[in-house]
């Protein structure tokens, strides 16, 4: 442990959290996250020593966020080889050869789809069951990530001259920093810092050309305000960036691609830009001080919470936020922290919900599962499955129901 890192105890077996300091640099996204739970941000970023040797808390990765990666990844690697191909379109006979070299669009998706499956190994919350499904689930959507890639594809355009700078050599003189300059072209994945705010951001797709830098974000998701606010960032760290921008061209202009239409964002003039920077030092100032704090400070709601992958670790959920189960409609999927009690059939067991008197819930569980007899446990994804033979309530657990016992 680095001196200086706090321990924050979870309550959870093997969970004790040894908390992260402030990065070397924040981006949109890390600036959004601890602004929106300080808690949820440290604790997903925390080592934990006893549990594994994976850096911060193992997740449970949804399908919807498993297929947007992929079909970002896809993207990336095909635009990075048309820019570096030097294609004057991507239309191009160029491009084609390129696109039949990586084996075709369809080839193209399977790799980065087994890149994603493969890190799912090793991963402690994920048993055989829910790793199969997602494989199998996200196979079967290869064709749907195929039609969204090639939607990306068709509305991209591609400037010739652009090539991806690398260690040791340069598009362009380098800075005294030793980063490369942009020069004209188009050039892929491309990551803009400011050092001085110690914020960073890596940009999809931009074109250099004589009139400025155009900034393009590839987003697999509906549109979002946020998306306008990270665009709108882009352009201060393009500003900022005297290594990649040190003739301080201007930002010609912004767009979100989502597949099959591109939404253009106004430009921030310098006024604008100045009072983004102004913002974007005070988020940072206000994060560092979050993590500086020692016990990191928890934002609980049902927004925040629902779909938090470290709800379980966080004493503030527990006690405020997660449901009554017994004031829940039928097939109502929750949450519960409580005692097991005793094995009432092959697969069923007694629970006892914590600050609920003499009532109980029989809950279903998987074959081949045990349950810990007489243990306090918090259970997630439990289903009510109302019982017309019975007035005691029913929960079922499925293959990705977690249960943690408390210490």
């Amino acid at each position: 442990m680095t001196t200086g890192q706090a321990r924050f105890e979870t309550g959870i077996e093997s969970s004790a959290a040894i908390l992260p300091g402030p990065p070397p640099h924040w981006s949109f996204s890390s600036l959004r996250e601890i602004r929106t739970c300080p808690r949820r941000y440290a604790l997903s970023r925390a080592s934990y020593p006893d549990l594994w040797e994976g850096p911060g808390y193992p997740h449970v990765p949804a399908l919807a966020t498993i297929f947007g990666h992929v079909v970002h990844d896809s993207l990336e690697t095909i635009v990075k080889a048309v820019v570096a191909a030097g294609c004057e379109s991507i239309q191009s006979p160029e491009a084609v050869t390129v696109l039949r070299e990586l084996g075709g669009y369809t080839r193209v998706i399977e790799r980065a789809a087994e890149r994603r499956l493969a890190g799912l190994h090793g991963n402690p919350r994920l048993n055989d069951d829910l790793r199969q499904s997602i494989q199998r689930n996200l196979r079967g959507r290869i064709a749907d990530a195929r039609v969204q890639v090639q939607a990306y594809i068709s509305s991209a355009v591609i400037t010739p001259g652009g090539k991806p700078p690398r260690e040791g050599r340069s598009s362009g003189a380098p800075s005294p920093g030793g980063r490369s300059p942009l020069l004209p072209g188009s050039h892929a994945e491309v990551t803009l810092t400011a050092s001085r705010l110690r914020l960073r951001g890596r940009v999809d797709l931009m074109r250099i050309t004589e009139s400025g830098a155009h900034i393009v974000d590839y987003k697999t998701g509906s549109e979002s305000p946020s998306h306008v606010e990270q665009l709108r960032l882009y352009a201060l760290l393009w500003t900022l960036d005297a290594g990649a921008n040190p003739d301080r061209r201007p930002v010609a202009s912004l767009t979100a691609a989502y597949p099959g239409r591109d939404t253009a964002i106004p430009v921030p003039g310098e006024p604008e830009l100045d009072d983004i920077e102004k913002q974007a030092a005070t988020s940072i100032e206000e994060a560092d001080a979050e993590l500086a704090a020692g016990e990191p400070r928890a934002i609980p709601s049902s927004q925040n919470c629902s779909n938090c992958d470290v709800r379980h670790l966080c004493d503030a959920y527990w006690s405020s936020v997660a449901p009554d189960p017994f004031d829940l409609p039928d097939q109502a999927k929750f949450d519960c922290q409580g005692m097991i009690g005793v094995r009432n059939g092959q697969r069923i067991w007694s629970f006892h919900p914590e600050g609920v008197t003499r009532r109980e819930i029989l809950i279903h569980a998987p074959t081949g599962l045990e349950l810990p007899t007489g243990r306090r446990v918090r259970v997630l994804g439990l289903r009510l499955n109302a019982d017309p033979e019975t007035r005691t309530t029913v929960a079922l657990m499925n293959s990705a129901t977690e249960v943690f016992q408390l210490a």
